[in-house]
């Protein structure tokens, strides 16, 4: 979530594609980015799930698995931004 929302989500994300700008939405991120506490913490990535769903514009089902990191013999990994990282098809091995 915390990823997803960085990315998407805040109003001035890079890739924000739904064009979606909610100032209590991105005061609560950096609130809880800045809070220690894992229980406050906690509460407060809970109250961005329940502005996410009650008023945001994604509709997200799940989250694909990627790859973050990889080997000195693997080529081909896809450069590009967010779900474009697990179009695979070109990456190999090398021996």
């Amino acid at each position: 979530m915390v990823f997803f929302a960085s990315k998407t989500m805040l109003s001035d994300a890079g890739q924000n594609e739904a064009g979606w700008k909610n100032p209590a939405f991105d005061e609560a991120y950096r609130t809880a980015m800045a809070t220690k506490d894992a229980t406050a913490r906690g509460a407060l990535l809970h109250t961005l799930q329940e502005i996410e769903y009650a008023e945001s514009g994604y509709l997200l089902w799940g989250m694909a698995d990627g790859i973050d990191l990889a080997g000195k013999a693997v080529r081909g990994l896809p450069k590009l931004p967010g779900y474009g990282r697990v179009q695979l098809e070109k990456t190999w091995l090398a021996r």
